[in-house]
């Protein structure tokens, strides 16, 4: 950039004056005696609109979770898609600045972890004649 820009574009800088505004008694409110005043809270925009789908994720794996331990005949799927979906679910809230739903998650991926653990032991035992 040539000097002679330079030196136009510093002059037109420093002719620049601050806005400056007074008050006057129609823009100024009084605030009342013990009224203290709140402002709204600014929403970020990295929370989605609708609600998290992280929260959903993690509901959905701690009640496949709970309801896999119950039903024999399908746990071991139930377990199997709680563990996915909890991992899934994890991921996605230490992606996103959100922390709802992660002890859900967490709490969901244990359980269902724990039980597909069990199963490969009990499935492992009865393939051997142990039981």
């Amino acid at each position: 950039m040539p000097l002679r820009r330079m030196n136009e574009k510093a002059k037109m800088a420093s002719s620049l004056k601050p806005a400056t505004r007074t008050p006057n008694k129609k823009t100024v409110k009084a605030i009342p005696k013990g009224k203290i005043p709140v402002s709204k809270p600014v929403l970020s925009n990295k929370i989605p609109r609708g609600g998290s789908t992280n929260l959903t994720l993690a509901i959905i794996s701690l009640v496949a979770a709970v309801i896999g331990l119950f039903i024999t005949a399908v746990g071991v799927y139930l377990e199997i898609i709680a563990l996915i979906v909890g991992l899934i679910a994890l991921k996605k809230i230490r992606e996103s600045r959100i922390i709802k739903g992660r002890l859900i998650a967490r709490i969901g991926v244990i359980i269902s972890g724990v039980w597909v653990v069990l199963y490969i032991v009990l499935a492992l035992l009865s393939l051997l004649g142990v039981i």
